[in-house]
This record gives C-alpha cells, structure tokens and sequence, in this order.
C-alpha cells in the first residue's frame, strides 16, 4: 500500500479490512490494464511504422 492510501485510510478511521484489500485489489488490476495497454500502443508503433517498440518502451520504463 502506498502512502497516499494509508493516509486516506487513517483519515476515515476504522476501515474494513475486506473492503481495503478490495480496492488494494481492483486498483492492481487497473495498473496492470494501464500498463497493458500502453505497451500496447507502443508496439502497435513498430507495427504500423511510427514508433520503435523497445527503444521507447525502455526509455518510458527507466
């Protein structure tokens, strides 16, 4: 859990563990969608001759 979720949860009190490993869980899902998705459009760069897929992915990666 990162920072900015311990504190919006320390600010509301007690918070029901279920629903905090919930929204843990669904807001992994969205990074990985994210993640999936710019990966993506950059490859389908190299397919459609715009980009070159891993030399700007490493660059967005480091």
């Amino acid at each position: 859990m990162d920072s900015s979720s311990s504190s919006s949860a320390a600010g509301l009190g007690a918070v029901d563990p279920q629903l905090q490993h919930f929204i843990e869980v669904e807001t992994q899902k969205q990074r990985f969608q994210q993640l999936v998705h710019q990966m993506t459009e950059l490859c389908w760069g190299v397919i459609a001759g715009r980009r070159q897929c891993l030399t700007t992915l490493t660059s967005t990666m480091v």
